[in-house]
């Protein structure tokens, strides 16, 4: 609808009209940009915050393996009493 009222605008050559409109459209395409903008911002957002939930994960998982392994040494003995 602005484009068409732009383009009606230019047409009768009403110099305020004309102004008008662009102000019009220009605003709405500002909105726009905006929205765009912040739903990249919102997705980019939930991306790092998966990215850091499996990060946690593995280096838990890495852990995990490394204390198996330190279990694993483990040998049993016999305790004397003298």
């Amino acid at each position: 609808d602005l484009i068409k009222d732009l383009k009606k605008a230019l047409e009768k050559g009403d110099i305020e009209e004309i102004k008008e409109e662009k102000e019009k459209l220009q605003e709405k395409a500002m909105a726009l940009a905006t929205k765009v903008y912040e739903q990249a911002a919102k997705e980019r957002q939930q991306e790092e915050s998966e990215d850091e939930k499996e990060d946690a994960k593995k280096d838990y998982k890495k852990e995990t393996k490394k204390s198996k392994k330190k279990d694993d040494d483990v040998k049993e003995a016999d305790i004397e009493e003298e």
